[in-house]
């Protein structure tokens, strides 16, 4: 094993005994409590409580029933306490054989003197923290550590193949609490210094990523080529999840000043996927972009191991020509505008076509026309319908991307219903509490008064979280039962929009009807584009013989296809050939990106006026895919 950079600590002050926050669970990380780091490992190995509660987790049978076990253990930050880096630096051995787990605390107690604590995780793997001097700017801990992780793998430690679970480079990233009566803890761990080497890797980074494109060279269209290639390689590379926020804008405003607002937008947009879809805030990034633009692809494309080089880059600068290929236009419009009057009537067509067929719909329209109110009254109007026919009930579930909106979202649906008992809109969730409504937005509230009132035998099973019930007469008040969720009949259940990726717990027997997701949510754009007829043969078929006859042979020939389309279209512009070929090549670029999409069921297929239209969506859960969806989401009026 190779040495690693330490501070040998001899002095009697060298005990490191620091604080961290501990929360009662993921669903309540509100309530903090400091607790000595030395005492949360002694009760890993001695609580009998998590020895319980993590044995539970390990018998689970599935990979869901073990995250759904996992979510009422305890968790903590280690690597940051009241806004500063601690000097922890937790890694996470995500590997479920506990043999494996074993092997390596050992390993890393023999060899690694700066190791502070080791333990086994709730799932198996191992989670250990290292002891250094980093206790600099959060913003750079990703940097510290990935350096800190290059360390131990130089020194034979750990192997580049181990699996780690990286989402730990994040400072404040959660890690459970556990149980292993062999945890172990190291008062006095030796530092393990990177605090200088991060500092100059940080600085590096800053200046490596001011390269811009000289601007008195113009770039051609087999330029272009290339640059899209290299898009397409930090698209498909593992890096991008790395790179700063700072990093993400100067790749934007490249790609926009060298393809032009509209091509520019739909690669940062759909092959990127960089900003969630947000026109305005992508607006607001180039009109700063300077002369950013193709150099810079290559720049972050070549981190990505993208090997090109453009040919126009070996040209001499050719003095005098100093106007820009591609200036910003000034026209930022990019999707159809309607009237309030054609936007109303395009909404109420689509949650018309929505709620009839049951089909999956997407819809863009400007931002103050109202979508969400003609939305909800639609759904009730719907219900009201369903009622007189006696159809029987239906279970909507409205996701909302945060309080405010579920608040107003809330309001929107009382005053289209007479007579309705309405609860609290706090810190800790929605409250609805009526025959029709229904609160499903999990937060910690206050002890129900009633509590010493009811027979112990009738609270067996109820859980922690503020439910509206029907217990006692305070119908305002957050309580902590469980009754009220059992009135299924005609519920709207306003969620928040992390549920539609990781639903809870408590609420797992749940699934509605339909589902209205609110606001363009996810981190990956739901951009409105469709494919007919004329386009490629695979989209004719889902549109006459439905997605399900599909098999992935057939989107994998529909990509091979493409690609052959594509190479045609390079060769085409490599001999000179320019007109709209580049538009074409973007294009074929997106509907490649969109098939793969639908091949790795990471979208959602809706159809509608004749054409075919993929949602994105970030890891949307099982339990909801296949329910019909209506996405409602906005763009911005420039």
């Amino acid at each position: 094993m190779k040495n690693l950079p330490i501070t040998q600590n001899t002095q009697d002050n060298s005990v490191v005994d620091i604080t961290i926050n501990t929360m009662p669970s993921v669903r309540n990380q509100d309530d903090e409590h400091p607790w000595k780091l030395s005492e949360i490992i002694e009760q890993f190995s001695t609580s009998e409580e998590l020895e319980n509660l993590v044995s539970r987790v390990r018998e689970a049978s599935t990979k869901e029933e073990r995250k759904s076990r996992k979510e009422s253990l305890p968790v903590t930050r280690p690597c940051t306490y009241k806004g500063n880096a601690t000097g922890i630096i937790q890694f996470d051995f995500d590997d479920h054989d506990i043999n494996k787990s074993i092997r390596l605390k050992e390993l890393l107690i023999k060899n690694v003197p700066s190791l502070l604590y080791a333990f086994i995780s709730p799932s198996g793997g191992l989670k250990y923290g290292v002891w250094t001097d980093y206790t600099d700017n959060p913003e750079n801990f990703s940097t510290a550590y990935s350096h800190t992780k290059k360390l131990l793998q130089n020194a034979g430690v750990i192997k580049e193949t181990d699996n780690y679970d990286d989402r730990m480079k994040s400072i404040t990233y959660l890690c459970y609490f556990s149980y292993d009566p062999d945890a172990y803890f190291n008062p006095v761990p030796e530092t393990m210094r990177i605090f200088d080497e991060v500092q100059e890797i940080v600085k590096q980074k800053k200046e490596s990523s001011t390269i811009t494109t000289p601007a008195n060279i113009p770039t051609t269209d087999e330029d272009k080529i290339v640059f899209l290639e290299a898009i397409d390689a930090i698209a498909g590379n593992l890096l991008i999840d790395h790179f700063h926020h700072s990093d993400r804008v100067k790749i934007a405003q490249a790609v926009v000043n060298e393809f032009g607002l509209t091509d520019g937008t739909h690669l940062v947009f759909n092959t990127l996927r960089f900003f969630s879809g947000k026109t305005d805030y992508l607006n607001g990034i180039i009109q700063k972009s300077n002369n950013l633009s193709g150099a810079t692809i290559l720049h972050y494309a070549r981190q990505c191991g993208f090997k090109g080089i453009t040919p126009s880059f070996k040209k001499n600068n050719t003095a005098g020509d100093t106007e820009r290929a591609h200036p910003i236009p000034k026209d930022t419009t990019r999707l159809k505008r309607y009237s309030v009057k054609e936007a109303t009537a395009l909404i109420e067509k689509r949650v018309d076509q929505f709620l009839k067929d049951r089909i999956n719909v997407q819809l863009i329209v400007e931002m103050g026309v109202g979508k969400t109110q003609i939305t909800l009254k639609k759904l009730i109007e719907h219900m009201d319908n369903r009622e007189e026919d006696n159809a029987g009930p239906l279970r909507i579930a409205v996701f909302v991307p945060s309080h405010k909106l579920g608040h107003e979202s809330l309001t929107k649906l009382l005053n289209f219903e007479d007579n309705q008992i309405v609860g609290d809109f706090n810190n800790d969730g929605l409250s609805l509490g009526s025959k029709r409504f229904h609160k499903v937005i999990g937060g910690y509230g206050v002890h129900c008064e009633k509590l010493k009132h009811i027979p112990e035998e009738d609270r067996k099973g109820m859980t922690r979280n503020a439910y509206e019930c029907d217990t006692c007469e305070h119908k305002e008040t957050h309580c902590w039962y469980i009754y009220q969720f059992f009135h299924n009949d005609d519920l709207i259940r306003i969620y928040p929009s992390n549920y539609l990726y990781t639903p809870s717990n408590f609420d797992r027997d749940y699934k509605p009807d339909l589902i209205v997701v609110d606001e363009d949510i996810s981190d990956r754009a739901i951009i409105d584009r469709g494919y007919g007829k004329s386009d490629s043969n695979i989209w004719k078929r889902i549109l006459t013989e439905g997605f399900d006859t599909l098999e992935p042979s057939d989107i994998t020939q529909a990509k091979r296809s493409l690609k052959m389309r594509i190479k045609s279209t390079k060769s085409k512009l490599k001999n000179g050939n320019s007109g709209s070929l580049v538009k074409v090549l973007t294009s074929l670029y997106a509907e490649l990106e969109d098939l793969k999409i639908m091949l790795s069921g990471e979208g959602v297929v809706a159809k509608y006026d004749g054409k075919v239209h993929i949602c994105h969506k970030n890891s949307i859960h099982k339990k909801w895919l296949d329910v019909p969806m209506l996405y409602l989401n906005l763009f911005v009026k420039q």
